[in-house]
């Protein structure tokens, strides 16, 4: 007898007490007729429904979900036959046979039953929960491509993934024992079986003329993450076992999971790895995780990564190429530190960041290329590379880090993007090839070190934007064409040390809203012919132009503007060619007498080094002689006037042909090293120059009771 309820027809079931949906009767020609859900009924006429029977669904075009009655306990295998829009299979709550887990079918002992033929995903991983696979369980199941099973799942019935033509891999894990020869049906030959080497799968792959992948999953160590799982070790009879070559391969899923990232010192200081292949799946490298692989030569970097954090490859010294795939953004600190056979790199073009040290010490490193738009490049992060010879940076660069490019000793040549404003602290220090440099005009700072000890620096232009000129910026930087240099009008100040022991340097040129130049700036610049300075120029650190043997020898003296307000000690001390100074009329700061530079506080600055003069008398009323006031000097005789009361260290100091000098009791401060130690120092007796002489064991002097005459 046949029921029909809701166009479903029930008949009586042969096995059990109850009724049996046996097909169902949509008319296609009829919209009203077609749902996209359809549910099985408990009761059909008080009668229980307990069973769905063969392709009891095959006519349900259109349906995506069926719902399972409570009373249900058996189903057909070939129940779902057919069914090609269907995307869910849910079942009552209160169903004690069956359920469903995200929408597919499974018995409550855990053998998934039915995957639905019309779910879109071309993936699929099989739940905690699951045993078996049972027989059709995934029968035209069209869109599917890949099906891992778990470690627990212990067999696979007939027919199991036939007609599933898209069908290319199935992971079968070391649980799986009781395996049907026909469950792919005529797709054995097109899948790819992926199964631990000597298993009963891989015997059973054999069996079926399936091809052969071997599951290394089993290898590995993990944790789980959000979304998938993180590799953190390898066991030791992996390279004994699988790869005795060396090379690692790690896999994609590990007990189903997707493998997301690499931990943290996963592999470090591994000798036995040579190559790593990644899965595409593999977005992170954790830090440290390869670090100190000394024999490893060959990275295959997966599409999906886009992070390889701090000290990853850090030591791998035989690691010789690297190409980057286009995903890839970070590259943290010191990730191929000290890389020392690393020969080329190929960066994708939206990198964003190449961290600090991240190519230290990669010393056989050849030439590089830095895309713009996004990048930075990070503090030293390919210093010490001393085979680097060529750098590209593209326009589109934000920034070059501090200690950048550090001792790159085969440097020749290097043009920065106009995008680069700064030029960091120490970014080229050291590079003693480095012959041409393009800096763009609206470069606003050159920092500290930037070029020094750059010895082969040629014709060098400063970029008129320039507000910034740091400490050291150029020191050392002593080739033949480094001879000139502009200063642009908006620069203010000249760094400590910038152009120390430059040379060969002759000729400062420099523009009005110039206003300090810092300490040592010129120190030792031996070849340094003129400099004129601006009249906004404030202040002239110690020892500015200390040495410069070379100054004024062109023109008469140095002109000092009525702006200055301050000169250091020792400014322009030892500058041998230097005959005067030439103070501005208008100058509320300075004076000249004799030859020598005085402050408006009646103090004695300078006496300059290449005057002819050999006896010099210090002005009446002076109160003070400077440090460094007489460094160098040929001067054989000094007169002291009792008005002054200090005399500054070194002040007499390097003064050779003096053989004798009165100090009056008048002095009552004397700086360390003041006299030359072969100069007789005469002062009175109980006088603080006779105590200077005690305390600095200076031998020679003379004690008298009166003031000499001159």
């Amino acid at each position: 007898m046949e029921y029909v309820h809701d166009r479903l027809a029930f008949t009586e079931s042969e096995s059990l007490d109850g009724l049996a949906l046996v097909s169902t009767r949509r008319d296609v020609d009829d919209p009203a007729s077609i749902s996209n859900s359809v549910s099985i009924p408990d009761l059909v006429e008080g009668r229980p429904v307990v069973e769905i029977g063969p392709r009891a669904f095959a006519d349900l075009l259109g349906v995506k979900t069926i719902v399972l009655g409570a009373c249900v306990v058996k189903i057909d295998p070939t129940a779902f036959d057919g069914a090609y829009a269907l995307e869910n299979i849910e079942t009552d709550p209160k169903n004690a046979q069956f359920e469903s887990i995200d929408g597919v079918l499974f018995d409550r002992s855990g053998t998934l039953l039915r995957y639905p033929e019309g779910r879109g995903d071309s993936t699929y991983v099989t739940p905690p929960r699951a045993v078996a696979i049972g027989a059709r369980a995934f029968f035209g199941a069209r869109s599917l491509r890949d099906v891992e099973c778990r470690d627990r799942v212990s067999s696979v019935g007939s027919s199991a993934f036939a007609d599933a033509h898209e069908l290319a891999r199935v992971r079968i894990g070391d649980g799986a024992q009781d395996l049907s020869d026909d469950a792919f049906g005529a797709n054995a030959s097109r899948v790819v079986v992926v199964a631990p080497p000597e298993s009963r799968a891989d015997q059973w792959r054999l069996r079926i003329g399936a091809r052969f992948a071997p599951d290394l999953s089993g290898y590995f160590n993990y944790v789980y993450t959000d979304g998938g799982v993180s590799v953190v070790g390898v066991n030791s009879s992996y390279f004994d076992k699988v790869e005795s070559d060396g090379v690692l391969r790690i896999p994609a899923r590990v007990d189903g999971q997707i493998v997301q990232s690499i931990g943290s010192k996963a592999f470090m200081q591994n000798e036995q790895i040579r190559q790593v292949v990644f899965p595409e799946c593999v977005e992170q490298i954790g830090s440290s995780a390869f670090r100190n692989c000394e024999n490893l030569r060959s990275v295959i970097f997966p599409t999906n990564l886009n992070r390889i954090c701090a000290r990853a490859f850090k030591g791998c010294l035989k690691l010789e190429t690297l190409e980057f795939n286009a995903k890839l953004r970070k590259i943290d600190e010191s990730a191929f530190n000290h890389c020392e056979s690393l020969v080329s790199i190929t960066f994708p073009q939206n990198i964003e960041r190449i961290g600090s040290r991240a190519f230290l010490g990669c010393r056989s490193l050849d030439e590089i290329e830095v895309p713009g738009e996004f990048a930075t490049i990070g503090d030293a992060a390919f210093a010490e590379c001393a085979s680097l010879r060529s750098v590209v940076l593209r326009e589109g660069l934000r920034a070059i880090g501090a200690n950048a490019f550090y001792c790159c000793r085969s440097l020749d040549s290097i043009v920065v993007p106009a995008s680069v404003t700064t030029i960091s602290p120490g970014v080229f220090s050291n590079c003693e090839s480095l012959r041409n440099v393009k800096l763009s005009e609206s470069t606003v700072v050159i920092g500290d070190k930037a070029f020094k000890n750059c010895r082969s620096l040629g014709d060098f232009s400063i970029p008129s934007g320039l507000r910034v000129l740091g400490r050291s910026a150029f020191e050392n930087c002593s080739s033949h064409d480094f001879a000139t240099i502009r200063l642009p009008g908006g620069l203010t100040t000249i760094g400590r040390k910038a152009f120390c022991n430059c040379r060969r340097l002759q000729r400062v040129e420099t523009s009005e809203g110039l206003e300090r130049i810092e300490a040592k700036a010129f120190l030792d610049c031996v070849g340094l012919l003129s400099i004129r300075f601006p009249k906004t120029l404030k202040s002239i650190g110690d020892f500015a132009f200390a040495r410069c043997r070379s100054l004024s020898r062109t023109e008469s003296g140095v002109y000092v503007p009525p702006s200055l307000e301050s000169i250091g000690d020792g400014a322009f001390g030892e500058c041998d060619s230097l005959e005067e100074f030439d103070v501005d009329a208008l100058s509320e700061s300075f004076y000249t007498r004799d030859g020598a530079l005085y402050s408006s506080s009646n103090a004695l600055i300078a006496f300059p080094a290449g005057s002819k003069t050999s006896e010099f008398v210090v002005q009446e009323g002076t109160a003070s002689i400077r440090p460094c006031a007489f460094l160098g000097t040929q001067i054989t005789s000094v007169e002291i006037p009792s008005t002054v009361g200090e005399i500054g260290e070194l002040a007499f100091w390097g003064c050779n042909r003096l053989e004798e000098i009165f100090v009056p009791r008048s002095v009552t401060t004397i700086g360390e090293r003041a006299f030359p130690a072969k100069t007789r120092l005469v002062f009175h007796s109980g006088s603080v120059a006779e105590s200077w002489a005690d305390e600095n064991l200076h031998a020679e002097r003379e004690v008298v009771q009166h003031s000499p005459r001159f």
